[in-house]
């Protein structure tokens, strides 16, 4: 490997790199492609229990979209209560292979493997160290809880790749057009779970923190706010002539806002009007509204209950990897010992990426900041997001490709030395290309 004596040009290049540089990345990234495809096809092979719950919901709404049904519940009436996205995903490939499992977890497969490839693009845009995206891709690739989760026909994948896509677009964007490309892969991302609906408000504080000054943050976050929301326009126009009401994205926000004052981590319900007043009215989005209302006013007159609920919803969402593994043994036959098995071994990974990304964001806050207050910055607004809502781990999934950004980056360490003047901006003091 050849040692850069000089800064890293804007878009992660040195004054030397070129073609051979891009050649090296590109087979770097095809071998990446290739581990996850091989890996998770594999895995998804030998464990695929039939859908479910959420997935077994997700399966038929798609295949009423493909079928031109529309998007209707149970009761066959038209229905917003889960988001959008993930069933138009689906229905959009089962038009051309009819309803399938199998082509459901294909799909999986495909949109983890792009995850993957974005992330060996993304650190080596930022920080044109091609070692440490090659470090972010494998990282991603041998974390065995994805693998579970590619099992699964849940709208994680599909979220995680389009949230990775905007951040990607809002790293390496100096000027508006690029924030409104993000903000219509931001606008996407909502239609598959609109935790994101809130972002623009903390794009604006990130763009401050990046030293844009007040107008240019303004009109990035401007920009982005106007071009999320005519894409998620057309679906909030709908609702309003088919539900008589203009719902932004879905009708369980406020169930679940609901939800978390019942509950800190885990599902919670009851048929029980005097238990639950949310069952009193079949309207979805009665419900919705009512659910908000409730929540709002419990924690304006008990902020003692959220605050006691916050560090139980931290420690839901950032320990352990139960969930997928226990939907593999509940609905695909494992035995209880290889379930356990399974599961320890993706906890012992997940604490080592952790302990190796805990390295890697300081070594980012030394030579690309922009990667603190950009990644790190999400990671800051979507953590605060779960302190109202009953979380567990399955919600910690589109962090994970940040993580895994900021392992691989502590293959800088070298370069991080604390005697130097920590980078700024656009600029690394130091890079190591190979």
């Amino acid at each position: 490997m050849a040692q850069s004596s000089g800064s890293i040009l804007p878009g992660g290049r040195t004054p030397t790199d070129g073609r051979g540089s891009r050649s090296r990345l590109l087979w770097w990234a095809l071998g990446i492609a290739a581990a996850n495809a091989g890996i998770r096809g594999i895995w998804v092979a030998t464990a695929h229990p039939a859908p479910s719950s959420d997935y077994a919901w997700y399966f038929r709404a798609a295949t009423r979209l493909a079928e031109g049904a529309g998007y209707i519940g149970t009761d066959n009436e038209p229905t917003a209560y889960w988001p959008v996205g993930w069933p138009f995903a689906l229905s959009a490939l089962f038009r051309l292979t009819g309803p399938s499992v199998t082509a459901g977890l294909i799909l999986q497969v495909v949109l983890s493997t792009l995850t993957a490839v974005l992330l060996v693009l993304l650190v080596h845009r930022a920080t044109g160290h091609l070692p440490a995206a090659v470090a972010s891709g494998a990282v991603y690739t041998l974390m065995p809880s994805g693998w579970a989760w590619d099992s699964q026909l849940g709208s994680e994948q599909l979220f995680t790749l389009l949230t990775l896509g905007l951040l990607y677009l809002v790293l390496r964007a100096d000027r508006w057009p690029w924030f409104l490309a993000a903000g219509v892969v931001g606008g996407l991302a909502c239609l598959v779970r609109p935790v994101l609906l809130a972002f623009p408000a903390a794009l604006l504080l990130i763009e401050l923190l990046r030293r844009r000054g007040w107008r240019p943050a303004l009109a990035h976050a401007g920009a982005f706010s106007v071009a999320m929301a005519v894409t998620i326009a057309p679906w909030t126009v709908r609702n309003a002539v088919v539900l008589g009401s203009p719902v932004p994205v879905s009708t369980n926000g406020g169930v679940n806002l609901y939800q978390g004052t019942r509950t800190s981590t885990g599902y919670w319900w009851s048929s029980n009007p005097a238990v639950n007043p949310l069952v009193r009215t079949t309207d979805e989005v009665e419900r919705d509204d009512l659910g908000t209302r409730l929540a709002l006013k419990r924690w304006w007159n008990r902020p003692d209950d959220f605050a006691r609920r916050v560090p139980q919803r931290m420690r839901a969402l950032y320990s352990g990897n139960n969930t997928p593994f226990w939907w593999l043994y509940r609905f695909d036959g494992w035995s209880e010992a290889k379930y356990r098995n399974w599961r320890t071994v993706a906890d012992i990974v997940y604490a080592l990426v952790m302990a190796v990304a805990a390295v890697g964001a300081w070594v980012a806050w030394r030579v690309r900041r922009d990667l603190i207050w950009v990644l790190g910055g999400f990671v800051v607004y979507y953590t605060a997001l779960w302190t109202f809502f009953p979380t567990w781990d399955r919600f910690r999934f589109p962090l994970m490709p940040v993580f895994a950004v900021f392992a691989g980056v502590a293959v800088m360490l070298r370069d991080a030395d604390p005697r130097r003047p920590p980078a700024t901006g656009g600029s690394v003091t130091a890079a190591r290309l190979s």
